[in-house]
């Protein structure tokens, strides 16, 4: 099996490495998809440890799980530089739900 640190970085990896492969995304905004999610992660840290301080920390990785998934699944329909930014910031802010 694999380490969990070297899987655990693989979406957001992809989210690149899919819009370098699919050529609809400008190649200015391809190098910036990263950090785009990363700035994403940072606003969401804040926001879901507030939430789970509410309703659970257990019922914020659910949704926060379930909601990234979806994203992930959302990426192959970013045919344009606006839905593939949008999509990596949401995919960025779910994703701090359940990081450690």
């Amino acid at each position: 099996m694999f380490p969990d640190s070297d899987w655990h970085g693989f979406p957001y990896a992809y989210i690149t490495s899919y819009a370098t492969l699919v050529g609809h995304i400008s190649p200015n905004l391809q190098f910036y998809l990263l950090p785009i999610t990363f700035a994403g992660s940072a606003i969401g840290s804040p926001i879901m440890a507030g939430i789970a301080d509410d309703v659970g920390v257990f019922n914020v990785v659910i949704l926060s799980t379930f909601l990234s998934a979806g994203l992930q699944a959302s990426i192959y329909g970013a045919t344009t530089d606006t839905s593939a930014a949008v999509i990596s910031f949401l995919y960025g802010f779910m994703a701090a739900g359940f990081q450690r």
